[in-house]
């Protein structure tokens, strides 16, 4: 047994994490999933802090990722669209819409 805790999903049992990425600061983990939500969950106690919506993600190919100093998120849309939200607050800031054809 290692220092690594397990946490349960329970938002939606059919619900399949992706991808998962540490906060800069090590606090946090952003999750991926092969539905249209990304969420924020503390890396200690698996609470979920913040939830990152309005992209489009079926496949659960999309990959997001923080900026260098952890104050926003990042992530691609199936519809070819950039979406830009504040880590903390959730806030969507900006939206690149469908720059080209595709996922991004």
């Amino acid at each position: 047994q290692g220092p690594f805790s397990t946490f349960a999903n329970k938002r939606n049992a059919s619900l399949d994490i992706m991808y998962i990425k540490f906060s800069p600061d090590g606090n946090f983990l952003l999750c991926s999933t092969n539905e249209n939500y990304i969420f924020l969950m503390h890396s200690f106690n698996g609470k979920v802090v913040q939830e990152y919506t309005d992209h489009q993600n079926t496949s659960g190919a999309l990959d997001p990722g923080f900026t260098a100093d952890g104050k926003y998120v990042a992530s691609g849309s199936e519809d070819g669209s950039i979406f830009i939200w504040e880590t903390e607050s959730g806030r969507l800031v900006d939206t690149k819409h469908k720059e080209h054809a595709g996922p991004v």
